[in-house]
């Protein structure tokens, strides 16, 4: 079993999410201090072009922090195998051709 990584986001990653009228952004405050600022504009493009603006200035805050996302091991759960190769008489290989022909899906 590998160790499940506690948090993949970065410091400055921010929460959002739409109702029916707003744009809602979940902004973590420093350090986890302090409950999160909850930022609500319009949901119109003019709304999300602030909504993305206040994104960058937070990044911009703390995006000098160098990020590396955790690294996890995929454990493999099946081996790849090689198939075993199948050795036909000449017997076998007349009668899969005849069966063939019979079905009409070779024209020898």
């Amino acid at each position: 079993m590998s160790d499940a990584a506690s948090e993949f986001r970065p410091p400055w990653a921010v929460t959002m999410w739409v109702s029916d009228q707003h744009i809602f952004a979940e902004v973590p405050m420093s350090g986890g201090q302090a409950p999160p600022y909850i930022a609500k504009f319009p949901l119109t493009s003019t709304g999300l072009g602030v909504a993305l603006n206040c994104l960058k200035q937070i990044h911009d805050g703390l995006g000098h922090l160098r990020y590396e996302p955790p690294q996890v091991k995929v454990a493999r759960k099946t081996k790849r195998t090689a198939k075993p190769k199948v050795e036909l008489s000449p017997e076998q290989n007349d009668r899969i051709k005849s069966i063939l022909k019979k079905k009409g899906l070779i024209n020898e």
